[in-house]
């Protein structure tokens, strides 16, 4: 039987080509509800709607039900981490004015990688708010190929618009503004320039914290098949798994996913209305996201080695 070869378990809903067979019925009906969220995403975007809240005293979730996107108040101006898409744009603003900003306050647009999901809306927001664009180098030049396409593997036709990249990131270069400050981790696998982020920020009860979220932990981009489809090393898959390792040696507060499907940022939220703690906070949360995200790779590294020594 020919079905959707699926990146929703574990990857939170990106889509492949149709040519895998899956065998297991609970992966079938995450498939299924994956479809769901990505279809209505595209053609009834109300229905991924969710309202905004705050995750600290600067950083808020702006982002809908399938994609993240967080909106930082540096106090000299807002950062915007991620734009979801065209299609969510008006979720995205209707969240920032709810939560009493304006996106004319929007400084910088980051990107966290080359994937439509992510950046399908900067160019709409950089027209109206003014803010730069900042993306890595090389999803830049990974962006402008047919490989970027069959990257993002997405089987609904999201709308593209073109947009000019403003600055670079340099990992040895922290950004600034305001009293944040956003240390940066080129981290590819996902796709060749995911960029992870480090943001230090003011807390009332909690002094200097530290988020981060990592850029692209999507491990079905990283299949033999679909890194070659998208003209990509197979090393990124390595370099993913050796990343992951590493990062978890960087103390984190606060752990925040790309897509909230790969966190409990929503279970968290609701745990938040119910106390004074702040349940974001959870300082072995980064390393236990790490470990789970990174066991999906190892998978998929043994059975390209199984295949390759079935030759």
């Amino acid at each position: 039987m020919e079905m959707l070869d699926l990146q929703c378990h574990p990857d939170g809903g990106y889509v492949h080509n149709r040519c895998s067979i899956l065998k297991e019925g609970d992966i079938i009906m995450t498939a299924v509800s994956s479809l769901n969220i990505i279809e209505s995403t595209c053609y009834e975007p109300w229905e991924v709607q969710i309202e905004p809240f705050a995750v600290t005293d600067q950083i808020f979730y702006v982002g809908n039900k399938w994609v993240g996107a967080y909106l930082i108040d540096t106090g000299d101006g807002l950062i915007l981490l991620d734009t979801t898409t065209a299609e969510t744009a008006y979720l995205l603003l209707n969240s920032i004015y709810k939560l009493g900003y304006r996106p004319e306050e929007i400084k910088m647009i980051l990107l966290s990688h080359a994937h439509v999901d992510h950046y399908g809306a900067a160019r709409f927001l950089k027209e109206l708010s003014g803010a730069e664009i900042w993306l890595s180098r090389e999803d830049e030049e990974f962006r402008k190929t047919d490989g970027a396409a069959e990257s993002g593997g997405l089987f609904v036709p999201f709308r593209e618009y073109s947009f000019e990249t403003d600055r670079y990131y340099d990992d040895s270069t922290p950004i600034l503004l305001g009293n944040v400050e956003i240390r940066t981790r080129l981290t590819p696998g996902h796709t060749p320039g995911v960029t992870s982020f480090f943001i230090y920020t003011d807390d009332k009860k909690c002094g200097r914290i530290v988020s981060a979220i990592h850029g692209g932990v999507g491990v079905l981009t990283m299949s033999d098949e679909s890194l070659d489809r998208a003209g990509l090393s197979r090393e990124l898959r390595k370099r993913f798994i050796k990343d992951c390792h590493d990062l978890k040696d960087i103390s984190v507060d606060i752990c925040l996913p790309s897509h909230p499907a790969h966190a409990p940022l929503f279970e968290k939220r609701e745990q938040a209305a119910d106390g004074d703690k702040n349940p974001f906070i959870d300082r072995d949360g980064w390393a236990r996201f790490l470990d789970d995200r990174v066991q999906y790779a190892i998978k998929l590294e043994e059975e390209a080695d199984s295949h390759f020594e079935a030759k």
